[in-house]
Order: C-alpha cells, then sequence, then structure tokens
C-alpha cells in the first residue's frame, strides 16, 4: 500500500511538473497584432476562438480609429498556446499575418450542428468596401475566409477576385464543406492557396441522420 502511495504521489508530482512547464512555455503576445478575426456583422476579435463574447470585441471594421482601439484593448484571454498582452506605446505597429473573415452566413448546407446559425440566417451582407478598407490598411500575410458556404456566395467571389488582383501576392484560404459543383471546384482551385475542409459534428452518427 505504501508503495502504491509513492507512484501515485510521484505521478501526480511529474503531471503538475508538467502542467507548469505548458504554462510557462506559453507565448505571451499582443494577439490581435497578428492575427484578427472579422464576425459576419463586422465585429473584429483576435482570434476566432473567442468570437462568442462581446468582452473580446475589439472594435467594428465600420469604426473610426481602429487602429487606436486595437492598441487600446486589452482583456484577460490565454489559449494552449498564448497569453494575451496589452500593447503599449514602445510596441510596433500591428503586422497582421492572418486576417480570418467570416462572410457572409448563406449556405447551402441544414446541418444540424452548424455553429454560426446558417440555416436559419436570411440577412444580407453589405461589408465588402469596408473588408476593402481594412486589407488596404493592414496587408496581411494571409486571407482566410469562411461562411456560410462562401463558394456559393456569387458576390464574395467578385469580391475575391478583386482582392486577388489587388493583391497577388497575398495567400488565399478558404474553410468550406466542399460540396459544389465541377465549375465551382475549378474557380476554387484558381483563387485559394490553401482549403480547410470543415466537417464540424460530434458523432458519424449525426451527419447519417441528416
Amino acid at each position: 500500500m505504501k508503495n502504491r502511495f509513492h507512484i501515485f504521489y510521484g505521478l501526480m508530482k511529474l503531471f503538475r511538473k508538467k502542467e507548469q512547464i505548458n504554462v510557462c512555455n506559453k507565448e505571451y503576445r499582443i494577439c490581435h497584432y497578428e492575427e484578427l478575426f472579422v464576425r459576419s456583422d463586422g465585429k473584429m476579435f483576435p482570434c476566432c476562438l473567442v468570437n462568442g463574447g462581446n468582452d473580446m470585441v475589439i472594435a467594428d471594421i465600420r469604426d473610426a480609429g481602429v487602429r487606436e482601439k486595437m492598441r487600446k484593448f486589452y482583456h484577460k484571454c490565454s489559449c494552449d498556446c498564448y497569453v494575451l498582452k496589452k500593447a503599449n506605446d514602445a510596441d510596433k505597429a500591428p503586422q497582421i499575418k492572418l486576417l480570418n473573415i467570416e462572410m457572409s452566413l448563406l449556405c447551402q448546407g441544414k446541418c444540424a450542428m452548424c455553429c454560426v446559425g446558417s440555416p436559419d440566417w436570411r440577412g444580407e451582407y453589405h461589408l465588402y468596401d469596408d473588408l476593402s478598407r481594412l486589407i488596404a490598411k493592414f496587408r496581411p500575410a494571409e486571407l482566410r475566409v469562411q461562411g456560410g458556404e462562401v463558394l456559393i456566395q456569387q458576390e464574395t467571389l467578385e469580391w475575391l477576385s478583386s482582392v486577388k488582383t489587388d493583391y497577388p501576392l497575398m495567400n488565399l484560404s478558404i474553410v468550406t464543406n466542399g460540396n459544389v459543383d465541377e465549375k465551382k471546384t475549378e474557380l476554387a482551385l484558381k483563387f485559394f492557396d490553401k482549403f480547410i475542409v470543415s466537417v464540424v459534428g460530434f458523432q458519424s452518427k449525426t451527419y447519417e441522420a441528416i
């Protein structure tokens, strides 16, 4: 019994030490100086993992003084890799590596597990000019788009065509459900440098039921 206790105690120390190491190895960074997520309503967040809470809203892309709002923004936040650090005057200007945009929520899918409510969405999307200004301001290294389903959104595809023309060296990536006809597939291959196929569900039987 004594030996079992020592083994258990030793394992607990090891797990605690490993947990401490993981925490210590987290990178402190001004997350929204490197990555931005724009929700379909125009609200900006440090990344797509925190887009549900109003306390993590940096600004609206239609706001004046977006840079200053980014500099002033701070809220306690951490994930597996990063701890959000507050910006100060000495920090370099934002160098956006990834601009991740949730476009229109229009989608051909009716998935029960949809995390953005696309099956019930009946709105309109009018943020293209504002997004163009945001891209011109920050010149991100990568532009990622998602929906809804971007590949069935004709106006979004036309806007992306103009972005591709204006910024030929910018990497374009897409989150898609992949359920489009052959012509759209050929178009997508010309547009995008990277594809992320969204398979968001809890169990395979959910998909089988749908």
